[in-house]
């Protein structure tokens, strides 16, 4: 793996998905012997993490949004904003198109998500404040 490849994966709580890697410039093969290394560990379908790396709750979210093709939303988005008195719950959004069901996870769909309503928070894709906020009226 290449350093970029590490750094994306230092910066998205010890994950990585193969579509990244493969971007990456991974090829197929490498994708394949990384993934039977006792050096990772599926978390979901095409979505690994670095064996040693802290399991925790903001891990759990990047898992989520990265095999969805998500964003955190909802609760998760305002727990990430720091919103006050909401209770830290796994909830993305995903794409309209997509189905997907993820152990633990709340996911909502949508056609409709501007560059505008989406931001990062702790290296994870979260709606922005205004839009997080919006669901809470």
């Amino acid at each position: 793996m290449n350093d970029d490849l590490h750094e994306l994966t230092a910066s998205q709580h010890g994950l990585i998905s193969r579509r990244q890697a493969l971007q990456g410039g991974l090829t197929a093969g490498s994708w394949t012997w990384l993934t039977r290394s006792d050096d990772w560990k599926g978390v979901y379908a095409g979505v690994y993490r670095r064996v040693g790396a802290p399991e925790t709750w903001n891990q759990a979210l990047m898992a989520g949004c990265l095999a969805g093709d998500g964003i955190a939303s909802h609760r998760a988005a305002g727990v990430l904003w720091n919103l006050p008195k909401i209770e830290p719950r796994l909830e993305i959004t995903i794409p309209q198109r997509r189905r997907i069901e993820l152990k633990g996870f709340e996911v909502h769909r949508t056609s409709f998500l501007q560059p505008v309503d989406r931001s990062r928070r702790s290296g994870i894709p979260v709606t922005s404040l205004a839009r997080t906020v919006r669901t809470y009226r």
